[in-house]
């Protein structure tokens, strides 16, 4: 195993905004974590009467294991988000964890995934240009059931 320490990686593969992407590899350049994202925080939905997602947690600043090919590994410090989403449950709302940290997307965004057995969900936040005080959560969720309709939804989230 090799392990850089405070170091990020540049270069690499780009996404789409529904396309997760593999942590990057390339040059490494030395990177300390100076000051937050303008996504980090704490954010709620907008609609008091949203069914699927009502909170979302941003941290950035979070340790990115990256392996290559030759299964050589090292972690990548002060470069990752990771998102913490919490769902609207009966009777109250459920925790569905933090999602493993990784890069920002290429298009801005900052992805997360969550394995519900059931469902495997798909979110992506970014704060969009045009209402930069609103967090845009875009989220996809695939059931396993072939017979359940997938869900797909744009939500707006301000900060708390």
């Amino acid at each position: 195993m090799v392990l850089a320490v405070g170091m990020v990686l540049t270069g690499g593969p780009t996404a789409g905004a529904d396309t997760p992407v593999d942590p990057p590899v390339g040059d490494v350049r030395p990177l300390a974590c100076s000051g937050h994202g303008s996504e980090y925080g704490d954010w709620v939905n907008v609609d008091p009467f949203a069914s699927v997602v009502v909170r979302v947690e941003l941290r950035d600043c979070q340790a990115v294991t990256v392996c290559t090919d030759d299964d050589l590994c090292h972690i990548a410090y002060d470069v990752g988000w990771n998102v913490r989403v919490v769902g609207k449950c009966r009777p109250m709302n459920c925790d569905w964890g933090w999602s493993e940290p990784g890069y920002r997307l290429s298009s801005g965004h900052i992805y997360g995934f969550y394995d519900q057995g059931l469902a495997k969900t798909y979110v992506y936040a970014k704060l969009p240009a045009s209402r930069p005080s609103l967090l845009s959560v875009y989220w996809r969720r695939d059931f396993v059931d072939p017979n359940r309709p997938d869900q797909t939804r744009q939500e707006w989230f301000r900060r708390v």
